[in-house]
């Protein structure tokens, strides 16, 4: 159901998330773990700037992997993470299962 708005839904969003000075080839400060869609080995990694309003609308109209976007990202070790889960913590109890299963092998 939400495919039908997904083009509306990027035209609002452009309004306030307007481009920046950017092009497809610059690097981000950090790496994106995308959680979007996508699962197991596809998951996506970005590395360079991404189109933010088209990217907002593929959350919006694909499932998020949680899990599987959690365990890549935990398994990078040696680099520093920043994962938003959202205000609730209704995330925190399988983001502990996650890391805790992970930690154990």
């Amino acid at each position: 159901m939400v495919k039908e708005v997904g083009e509306m839904y990027e035209e609002l969003l452009s309004q306030y998330l307007p481009a920046a000075n950017i092009t497809d080839d610059t690097p981000l400060v950090a790496s994106m773990y995308s959680s979007v869609g996508k699962a197991g080995s596809d998951l996506r990694i970005f590395e360079k700037y991404i189109k933010t309003t088209a990217y907002w609308r593929e959350n919006l109209e694909n499932p998020v992997q949680f899990s599987s976007t959690l365990r890549k990202l935990i398994t990078n070790r040696g680099k520093h993470h920043f994962s938003e889960i959202g205000p609730h913590s209704a995330l925190e109890g399988p983001f502990d299962q996650i890391r805790s299963e992970l930690d154990s092998n």
